[in-house]
């Protein structure tokens, strides 16, 4: 160990008590003082004698002030020394008191960085499970969807619909057939949503234009109950939207969900189906 580090010890202990030390050492050399001025040999009425012997031949009175100036001198040097000693001790407390306050404030910012991060986590595995449930939620609604792959089996007769010459059958226009794969058709489940969107509009575009809308002979057209089927699942995917992340909830108003409800209400009151739930024969109004 170097002689530094030996003496930074003894260096930090002078440091912290030297107004003690420094009144100490007064004191020693007061007393000193003291003693020498006592052992002095003085003639006093003829009579050679040391001061000592003086000061214990005098009066009381004498004894008192003599022995008050060298104690009030003694005191006022330990008073001077403790009020120095005090007020270092005050300041190196201050000094602690502002280092704990600063490192309170360390340890606060670090909870509070540890909170938010347990927050973005805790946030981010939530919105990674609602958008697991979203994922699922809108399978079910495609395969709800699909179900309604029976709407092909309702065609159009338009008000400009011909003979056939050699037959005399009316010819009828099928454009409904073409469409309807549009029904859950897509690469992924936003283009089936999205394709369903597209062709329940042309469907209900082709309800309010005149004309005959009739399910085919022998055919089973989508029924009442797939139609309901759509709206609980819709349900299913718009309760998930607080619990999503922006990005999600982008994706899911791209979808118009919103839209696609209105629309199956909108089949839902039209007089389409028999009472078994079928889609009929129906004549524009």
């Amino acid at each position: 160990m170097s002689e530094k580090y030996k003496l930074k010890p003894l260096v930090d202990h002078f440091s912290r008590w030297w107004p003690l030390w420094f009144a100490a050492t007064l004191t020693a050399l007061f007393v000193w003082w003291a003693w020498s001025l006592a052992l002095e040999v003085t003639l006093e009425e003829g009579i050679s004698a040391r001061r000592w012997d003086h000061f214990l031949s005098g009066r009381p009175n004498e004894l008192g002030d003599t022995l008050a100036g060298f104690v009030g001198s003694l005191t006022l040097i330990w008073v001077v020394a403790s009020v120095f000693q005090q007020s270092m001790e005050l300041r190196a407390q201050r000094q602690e008191f502002e280092e704990m306050a600063e490192a309170m404030k360390e340890q606060v910012d670090a909870m509070k960085a540890q909170s938010d991060l347990l927050t973005f986590q805790r946030t981010a595995l939530e919105q990674n499970q609602a958008k697991d449930n979203l994922e699922r939620s809108l399978a079910m609604l495609v395969a709800t969807l699909r179900d309604l792959g029976g709407l092909r089996h309702w065609e159009q007769l338009t008000s400009g619909a011909s003979r056939d010459a050699r037959t005399g059958e009316t010819k009828r226009t099928s454009s409904w057939e073409l469409f309807a794969p549009g029904i859950g058709g897509g690469d992924d489940l936003d283009s089936m949503i999205k394709s369903s969107l597209e062709t329940l509009r042309w469907f209900k575009q082709s309800l309010e234009t005149p004309g005959k809308i009739r399910a085919r002979d022998g055919q089973k057209s989508a029924a009442k109950s797939e139609f309901e089927k759509i709206l609980p699942a819709i349900d299913a995917c718009q309760n998930i939207l607080t619990a999503l992340s922006d990005v999600e909830k982008l994706r899911l108003d791209r979808l118009e969900l919103d839209n696609l409800k209105h629309l199956v209400e909108w089949f839902l009151q039209r007089d389409l189906w028999d009472p078994q739930g079928r889609g009929k024969e129906r004549f524009q109004q």
